[in-house]
């Protein structure tokens, strides 16, 4: 075949090689331009694109965030024995515990069967604002979109 090729270039004009090789390259230029440079600046523009938005989310987080940690009152002492503000504290956050249990030490060990992670995590939060210390989580994850939680508290100091 490379023969064949060979033998029909040869027998081609000097005028006919030199436009069949205008046209090759033009269709490279074409080729490169539209297969290759555009799609790359194509992709920069969008990777650009994508990191502004990234950091202006960025920006709005932080600027929540400020605003959450501005608001939050502050961390207030344990008024009562750890029981006491623990099982206070799961009643206003609507909790429900399936066991609890007394330590030696003041503290308490709470079992919740069932509760969404949106729930658990801001109330345990809670928990330290209010002076309790948790000294011992378990998660585990249920079949459903809940957790069984376990966990041992007892009052910062105690």
């Amino acid at each position: 075949m490379t023969r064949a090729m060979t033998l029909w270039w040869q027998d081609l004009s000097t005028r006919e090689r030199l436009l069949l090789g205008i046209l090759a390259a033009l269709l490279a230029v074409f080729v490169l331009w539209f297969g290759v440079f555009r799609p790359l600046t194509s992709a920069i523009d969008e990777a650009r694109s994508a990191h502004r938005a990234a950091v202006e989310q960025a920006q709005r987080v932080e600027a929540l965030a400020t605003q959450i940690r501005a608001a939050r009152p502050a961390a207030t002492a344990a008024s009562g024995s750890a029981a006491d503000v623990v099982n206070a504290s799961a009643t206003a956050a609507g909790i429900e515990f399936s066991t609890t249990e007394p330590l030696a030490n003041g503290g308490i060990i709470v079992t919740i069967a069932a509760i969404r992670p949106l729930a658990l995590f801001p109330w345990i939060a809670g928990l330290a604002d209010a002076g309790i210390s948790v000294e011992r989580l378990s998660v585990q994850r249920n079949s459903d979109a809940t957790l069984t939680a376990q966990l041992s508290c007892r009052s910062r100091g105690a």
